[in-house]
């Protein structure tokens, strides 16, 4: 035999919880698990486990230095959801500052050695404008989404 158990949620909904009898009066909650739709997961309509996939198009902020001091290479961005960078020089360093403040041969901007690639990592992306510096003439490639 089955009974439901009928709780309040923290909104003072009533919600109602079916259960199974297992036997000798013993009663287990039953749930059904959904996807993320909210579609009852079955043989019909079963799990969804791809990774999820985002399509984007990458803006272009490559470039060549034309000064030793920080330049900006991409402006704040409130919907930025992807930016890496990669320093294309295969003797010199490049330091990237990823705050909002210039950048800085040193502590407080993060060293890309030569030929190296950082990306801003995705769970703690920033919106900030995004500066490097380096050596006149020295290139890197940059994308950001």
């Amino acid at each position: 035999m089955a009974d439901n158990y009928t709780v309040r949620d923290s909104t003072g909904a009533v919600l109602t919880i079916k259960s199974k009898d297992t036997g000798a009066g013993v009663q287990v909650p039953q749930s059904v698990p959904t996807n993320a739709d909210g579609t009852p997961i079955s043989q019909a309509a079963p799990l969804d486990v791809r990774p999820g996939v985002t399509r984007v198009t990458f803006s272009d902020r490559s470039g060549t230095l034309t000064a030793t001091t920080s330049t900006q290479i991409a402006a704040a961005n409130a919907a930025r959801i992807g930016f890496w960078v990669q320093n294309l020089s295969t003797t010199l360093d490049l330091w990237v500052n990823i705050t909002g403040t210039s950048a800085v041969a040193g502590p407080g901007s993060i060293l890309i050695p030569p030929m190296a690639v950082y990306e801003i990592p995705v769970t703690m992306l920033t919106t900030a404008a995004i500066s490097v510096i380096g050596a006149i003439g020295q290139t890197y490639t940059a994308k950001e989404c």
